[in-house]
C-alpha cells in the first residue's frame, strides 16, 4: 500500500513539474524544481490532483521571506491573482470537504 501510494506521489510530482515546463511559476527559475502542494497532501481528496500543485524553486517553495511554507498568507494572494481558475477549484473542492466534514 505505502509503496502504491509513493509510485503515485512521484507520478504527480512530475506532472506538475511537466505542466509548468518545470519552471518556477513565481520567479521563473529552472534550477532543481520543486513540486509544492497548495492545499496540504495530508488532506487525500488533494494529494494526488495536479491542479493542487505547482513548480517552484528551492527559494520560493522554502527559503525566502516571500515563500510557500515561510508566508503562505502572501502565497495565497500571488497565486489567487495568478491562477484564478485553479485558485476557485481549489477553493471550492476545500468548501465541499468543509460542509462534508460539518455533516
Amino acid at each position: 500500500m505505502k509503496s502504491k501510494a509513493k509510485k503515485l506521489l512521484i507520478d504527480w510530482k512530475i506532472a506538475v513539474k511537466e505542466r509548468d515546463n518545470y519552471t518556477c511559476q513565481i520567479c521563473g527559475q529552472t534550477n532543481q524544481p520543486n513540486a509544492h502542494h497548495i492545499v496540504d497532501k495530508k488532506f487525500k481528496e488533494f494529494k494526488f490532483d495536479v491542479e493542487n500543485g505547482l513548480t517552484v524553486c528551492p527559494g520560493c517553495h522554502t527559503f525566502r521571506f516571500r515563500s510557500a511554507h515561510k508566508n503562505p498568507l502572501w502565497f495565497v494572494a500571488w497565486f489567487k491573482t495568478n491562477h484564478p481558475e485553479r485558485y476557485d477549484y481549489l477553493m471550492g473542492k476545500v468548501m465541499q470537504k468543509i460542509k462534508e466534514d460539518a455533516l
